[in-house]
């Protein structure tokens, strides 16, 4: 595999899994220097179950905590992402892009884009989807969704207990 002064990657990267992993750990093997583009929160309010979408802060420490497992944190740089494209369409220091069988189409818009600014194509990297226990992809969304159902669940509980500590009241059938 080539090896990369510059990797470049982006996303949500919310309640990180086996394929946020793959990506990272795949960055670091073909790059000295990793630049992460992380969705800023204020592009997230449209996403499925939001209300269980970790902080942009949250999500940025995650990634440092699960890089720090493998390599010095140093070689990764963030850069809040506040469209589909990020630096990787100006960033003349990015060379290739490690993405997901799922973002190609976007990965090669960049490389449109990139050429309309005179700017070389950056090198494709890509990496395969992995499948959850159903053989769908696995994703964040499914992850929100469960905690969606565990919150409602515990709140369902919550209430019933809280109907449980009523005091009785007296009757009189008249």
């Amino acid at each position: 595999m080539d090896r990369f002064a510059v990797a470049g990657l982006g996303g949500t990267f919310d309640h990180l899994h086996k394929g946020h992993y793959s990506l990272l750990k795949t960055a670091f093997k073909v790059a000295e220097k990793v630049i992460i583009g992380l969705t800023i929160d204020v592009m997230l309010t449209n996403k499925a179950y939001a209300e269980q979408l970790q902080s942009y802060e949250v999500r940025q420490q995650k990634i440092i905590d699960f890089v720090s497992t493998f390599t010095n944190p140093a070689r990764v740089s963030f850069v809040p992402l506040n469209d589909p494209f990020g630096p990787a369409i100006t960033s003349d220091e990015i060379e290739a892009l490690v993405i997901s069988a799922e973002t190609l189409p976007n990965a090669e818009k960049i490389n449109q884009l990139r050429a309309e600014r005179k700017l070389p194509p950056v090198v494709l990297v890509v990496i395969p989807l992995f499948p959850n226990g159903d053989g769908e992809k696995l994703s964040s969304t499914e992850i929100r969704a469960k905690l969606a159902v565990k919150k409602a669940r515990k709140k369902t509980k919550k209430s019933a207990k809280q109907k449980k500590k009523l005091v009785p009241s007296k009757r009189v059938q008249v």
